[in-house]
């Protein structure tokens, strides 16, 4: 980036800036701030360690150095100007989630219009794991899209600001599916003959607001969607995907029970009770399946190093980011 190119784009930001009435985040006396500059580009040099008393504080210093990048603290400081890390003392923290593209297998190759209507579908889950899940109100929750690849939710519940990294892993686990005992949804109902078990799912799972309840629904879905909504070849292929259905005469066997059965209702009944297929076929791919449905449409993604790190700089909403000059936007629920 040349030296025009920078006057260009500072006098711009400028102009946003100057007209655009800024979002300044709660607790604003407490929150470390952050920017990289213009001038100092492209090489990435954070002006970190700085606190303001008011908004019209930080506002003037913004109009003063025009930043490329703004950002401030999630985590909340007695001495948020401090020099060290140490003496800033920290009081807690804002839970963060970052959801970009770059942690999304597969989105890579896509127009920015699909790669972020992907991400979305993401964010979304996620927000649906913290309000039903852990409980979170809206009220709490803020969505912001990052001006670029992705979204941030930021969880300004005071329940959550004093939980420390190890803490805030353990939600990531949870919503990420690590460690999840998939036999825990998976019903034993023995089979007629041998030590078989089909797919039964446990009715208490469907039930209950958990990770189990979703991989138990995402297993009916899974199972309704071939039936009821593919074509016979394509329900095929969707069963070959699944890791231990590696021949076609395994899935056709899975499928054509599946043909079984007129209804979505019926079908629910059938692996809430007798289970899906007394055939070997079923029961030798039983935790397979959850598993696979469990990674492709239940599982949550989010970056974790954000989340567990309890001293991070977040992105300013109503900033302007500095790689795509698109604004960092607010958005509603």
């Amino acid at each position: 980036m040349n030296l025009l190119t920078k006057k260009f784009l500072r006098n711009k930001f400028l102009e946003y800036y100057r007209t655009s009435e800024l979002k300044i985040p709660n607790n604003l006396k407490s929150r470390e701030w952050g920017f990289i500059l213009f001038d100092e580009l492209p090489n990435i040099v954070m002006r970190r360690h700085k606190g303001y008393g008011s908004k019209r504080e930080i506002e003037d210093y913004i109009y003063g150095i025009v930043p490329a990048h703004a950002f401030y603290s999630a985590a909340y400081y007695k001495h948020p100007s401090a020099s060290t890390m140490n003496e800033k003392h920290w009081l807690g923290a804002d839970l963060i989630f970052d959801l970009d593209a770059d942690h999304i297998s597969g989105v890579a190759e896509k127009s920015y219009s699909e790669m972020l209507r992907i991400v979305k579908k993401e964010t979304l889950k996620l927000i649906d794991f913290l309000i039903k899940d852990f409980g979170f109100s809206e009220e709490v929750i803020n969505i912001v899209f990052s001006g670029s690849r992705g979204y941030h939710i930021h969880v300004q519940d005071p329940r959550v600001f004093k939980l420390k990294s190890s803490e805030r892993r353990e939600i990531v686990d949870y919503i990420s599916g690590i460690g999840f005992d998939y036999d825990s949804v998976l019903k034993k109902k023995k089979m007629a003959v041998g030590n078989k078990y089909p797919i039964v799912i446990d009715k208490k799972s469907v039930d209950m607001p958990t990770f189990g309840n979703r991989v138990a629904n995402g297993i009916i879905e899974f199972f309704c969607a071939i039936r009821f909504e593919m074509e016979y070849i394509d329900g095929l292929k969707k069963l070959r995907e699944i890791k231990g259905v590696n021949n076609v005469s395994k899935a056709e066997k899975i499928l054509k029970s599946l043909y079984n059965f007129k209804t979505q209702e019926e079908l629910r009944d059938r692996i809430f009770n007798e289970g899906l297929d007394q055939s070997t076929a079923m029961f030798s791919v039983r935790r397979f399946i959850a598993e696979q449905v469990s990674l492709k449409s239940v599982r949550g993604k989010t970056d974790e190093p954000v989340t567990t790190d309890i001293k991070r700089l977040i992105r300013m909403p109503t900033s302007l980011h500095g790689g795509s000059s698109m604004r960092v936007t607010p958005l509603s629920m």
